[in-house]
């Protein structure tokens, strides 16, 4: 950081039909570690429903599927990092499609346990 400088070169702008939104990015992108995007069903349990707003805003599309729970289609970039933030509410989460996602996520949480083995 100390050797930063300022330049007279400017950037290339992006183009006039792209719009880069900064805020929708940060909603499904989870720190610094991006990677595929994809759509997925999440059910939460409703003490829940703040630490969802906080993550993806107060736009978020929340369905009631019961008394005890809700779900939301969420387009996220899938990380560890996404993976962590889903494992530490324990089984109060639950991802409900795609297949992919949750065997990936399975596979998340066996290397995990497997540490401890």
């Amino acid at each position: 950081m100390s050797d930063i400088e300022l330049s007279e070169t400017s950037r290339e702008a992006l183009p006039e039909n792209e719009h880069f939104n900064i805020a929708e990015y940060s909603k499904k992108v989870f720190n610094m570690f991006g990677g595929e995007e994809v759509t997925v069903k999440l059910k939460f349990d409703n003490t829940l429903v703040n630490a969802v707003i906080d993550r993806f805003g107060k736009d978020v599309m929340i369905g009631k599927l019961d008394d005890d729970s809700f779900s939301i289609w969420i387009k996220v970039a899938l990380s560890s990092t996404f993976y962590a933030w889903l494992a530490q509410f324990g089984n109060k989460v639950k991802i409900l499609s795609p297949d992919i996602v949750i065997e990936k996520y399975k596979c998340f949480i066996k290397d995990i346990i497997n540490e401890y083995e």
